[in-house]
């Protein structure tokens, strides 16, 4: 069974370019929608998968160590 972890896991320094990826992505999708052209759409699921892929990269460790100190206090 997998149980999520409650803990936190420090700053996400990319959450700004996740949700950029994101709102960008859809808003070309829906223009591609609109205009009926595939290749547009392919752009847009495009550009949403690099924001998927900046999921694998790391956060910031350093600010985690301080929230738990803090929490413990």
């Amino acid at each position: 069974m997998f149980f999520a972890s409650r803990t936190r896991r420090g700053r996400d320094r990319y959450l700004a370019w996740k949700m950029a990826s994101l709102f960008v992505g859809i808003g070309v999708g829906l223009v591609g929608i609109s205009l009926e052209s595939a290749m547009i759409v392919n752009i847009a699921i495009g550009v949403i998968l690099t924001g998927i892929a900046l999921r694998l990269l790391p956060r910031d460790r350093a600010s985690s160590a301080e929230s738990n100190r803090r929490i413990d206090e």
